[in-house]
């Protein structure tokens, strides 16, 4: 889980998933890029683009700043049918919280909480602010000559926790898409005077600041690190065992986790306990799967979790994502199917270990929506093709490569530097535009492309290569 110290942050969350399955409106970015709201189903215009910035709708109200050529920016909040609720007056906002929201107001620039209706509940004297979480507690802070100290208020704007600590971490990102979550099994983790340690709700410092790392806590174990390494602890602090590793990469699902002291990789689990040897130089434990990734020496295969071999150590290599910290992420066999290189080709294997695809390209990356792309060398140049989980070869090798699958399409390129275009397949490997364009963006909406042309400006197509007028987004990668 990614933790960030925190600072004022205003959440954009453009097409989140836990908004728009409980909205029909959601935002959409028209001409001069301006936003506005769309029914998510029709397509229908509802509010017209005329925002500067727009957040999705939560509980009701979106925040909007109206387009205007006056600076600073001003927010404010508005419903469903475009009806301004509470003035544009903010020069930040934030979502309503159980029932507040965390706003700073323009000319002192401090926070404080207004309701639904626009009323101030707890006055703007706060340097930085967050949204109350479920316990009814807001994360806020205040100046001092010598630093900025966080601590917690309650909703009638009351001290629960003293402003006395130089950070509180938690998780920014699921703050953004769910609610605020400050406490982990009823401890959140406070930085003071450069060391970590964890406090509950009322204050108290139930673990003193002494880590120089530390993790949330999940099932009554955080992994922590003093100045002689990483170990995990229990909710009383107590260190689960004597020994120190140069890192513990995070436990999966099944409570285990990969540890590596000098290079050496093997697992621990949640008591503390080495369950499999310090003995592999190279390592990686996927959340969903039973088997792990290793390397032994120069050679590369697969145990279990009981440390038993079940793919031999026989190839030459595989993607270990050792420094994954989030280990659900990824995992090593997509769509079944995982790419490993024996002597100088890559091709694929089951998790039996059986040879599904030969060995047979210069370079393979992961099956997504059952194809992946393969590479050879023409001399000193680079093609790629697409094949399907047969080994099928759905293209020739002839793009200089090919995108991930978004939203049914793959993005594909033809040429470098200035020769370069742009084009894109379907999953079938077929050319549903041409590899013509300066650039190429995929779009919210399946078959329609964002697209420029040499001295054009952009314009969208859709696959039957036929200009559209669209109020789309382009997604963010451009290949």
């Amino acid at each position: 889980m990614k933790k960030i110290f925190i600072g004022f942050v205003l959440f954009l969350v453009l097409n989140n998933p836990f908004y728009l399955k409980a909205q029909n409106l959601i935002p959409f970015q028209g001409e001069k890029e301006l936003y506005g709201f769309k029914n998510k189903n029709t397509g229908e215009i509802v509010i017209p683009a005329k925002y500067m910035y727009a957040t999705p709708f939560r509980d009701g109200l979106a925040g909007v700043a109206p387009a205007t050529e006056e600076t600073p920016l001003k927010w404010g909040y508005i419903d469903e049918s475009g009806k301004e609720v509470i003035p544009a007056q903010y020069a930040d906002i934030n979502y309503f919280q159980q029932g507040l929201a965390a706003v700073r107001d323009l000319k002192s620039y401090k926070s404080g909480f207004i309701n639904r209706k626009g009323e101030t509940v707890i006055p703007f004297q706060f340097d930085d602010a967050f949204g109350f979480d479920e316990n009814g507690l807001a994360l806020v802070s205040k100046l001092t000559p010598e630093a900025e100290l966080w601590g917690f208020i309650n909703k009638k704007g009351e001290v629960v926790v003293p402003l006395a600590y130089d950070g509180i971490v938690f998780d920014q990102e699921e703050a953004a898409v769910n609610r605020p979550v400050y406490f982990y099994e009823g401890l959140a983790l406070f930085n003071k005077n450069g060391k970590l340690g964890y406090l509950d709700k009322t204050g108290a410092e139930k673990i003193p600041a002494q880590f120089r790392e530390a993790g949330m806590f999940d099932k009554g174990v955080a992994i922590v690190a003093d100045e002689e390494g990483f170990f995990p602890i229990d909710v009383s602090g107590k260190a689960l065992t004597s020994k120190r590793y140069d890192r513990i990469v995070g436990y999966t699902k099944s409570g285990l986790s990969v540890a590596v002291k000098n290079d050496q990789y093997g697992v621990i689990n949640k008591k503390g306990k080495e369950v499999i040897p310090l003995k592999y130089n190279g390592m990686h434990m996927p959340e969903e799967e039973d088997l792990i990734a290793v390397k032994s020496g120069e050679k590369y295969g697969f145990i279990n979790h009981k440390g038993e071999m079940v793919i031999p150590l026989e190839y030459d290599f595989i993607y270990l994502n050792e420094y994954d910290f989030n280990p659900g992420e990824l995992t090593q066999f997509h769509d079944g199917l995982c790419a490993v290189k024996k002597g100088e080709k890559f091709g694929y294997i089951d998790a039996s270990g059986k040879t599904i695809i030969p060995f047979k390209y210069d370079g393979a990356m992961d099956f997504k929506n059952g194809v992946a792309q393969v590479l050879l060398y023409k001399g000193d140049e680079r093609f790629w093709a697409l094949v399907d989980k047969t080994g099928k070869e759905l293209t020739p090798f002839k793009y200089s490569f090919i995108q991930d699958p978004d939203n049914g399409y793959l993005v594909v390129t033809i040429g470098h530097g200035d020769a370069e275009r742009y084009g894109a397949i379907n999953l079938k490997g077929k050319e549903v535009v041409p590899v013509k364009y300066r650039s190429l963006y995929t779009t919210d909406d399946p078959g329609v492309f964002r697209v420029k042309g040499d001295g054009e400006n952009e314009f969208y197509i859709n696959q039957k290569r036929e200009r559209v007028a669209k109020d789309l987004k382009a997604n963010q990668s451009e290949i």
